[in-house]
């Protein structure tokens, strides 16, 4: 079987607020021809768009391409996308803000962390996004719990896989060393 030749880097700048150190971005996943970025803090966003608790920000593939085939790539402003999430992180304790997100159609599925003394403890929410980005709403009733297989400061949730019969979610940590029992959860659709 080939190999893939590797490809160079190529470091593709942004501006705006999605350009700051504070949006510390902890998960992409395309929705249809735009990449999405979640900040983990989308809170530190609220000001970028009235009414709406947050923002997570997208970039149209096409300017990606554009991006990629340009000798000098001028900084991508990416566009920012409203949150609601019913006072989502104040229903979990100790929340360390999201951490991945995965697409399926309109559905998106979002990864918590959070630390509330005496342990780790990692989330799965789920929510809609409105077909022209205006909104992501997050149903806050559907916060479910994954039972960590280890308990390890600041490890939590941190990749979701969007697969046909639901949403697969990855632990931090999986080496032998730390956790020997490695495994991902399956959930259904509708969680």
């Amino acid at each position: 079987q080939a190999v893939p030749a590797e490809a160079p880097v190529t470091l593709l700048p942004l501006t705006g607020p999605a350009a700051a150190r504070r949006a510390e971005f902890s998960g992409l996943a395309w929705y249809g021809d735009w990449l999405i970025l979640l900040p983990q803090y989308p809170e530190r966003f609220s000001a970028q768009v009235q009414g709406a608790d947050g923002a997570l920000f997208a970039l149209e593939k096409r300017d990606l391409l554009a991006a990629l085939d340009a000798d000098a790539a001028s900084p991508l402003a990416p566009r920012p996308i409203p949150i609601q999430w019913d006072d989502l992180p104040r229903k979990v304790r100790g929340f360390e803000g999201f951490e991945a997100l995965a697409f399926q159609g309109a559905t998106v599925y979002l990864s918590i962390e959070a630390s509330p003394g005496g342990g780790m403890k990692g989330y799965l929410v789920r929510g809609e996004i409105a077909p022209d980005l205006s909104v992501l709403r997050v149903d806050s009733a559907t916060l479910t719990e994954i039972p960590l297989p280890v308990d390890v400061p600041n490890k939590s949730i941190e990749a979701l896989l969007s697969v046909p019969q639901g949403v697969m979610a990855f632990y931090e940590v999986n080496g032998a060393a730390v956790n020997p029992a490695p495994a991902a959860w399956l959930f259904s659709p509708e969680m």
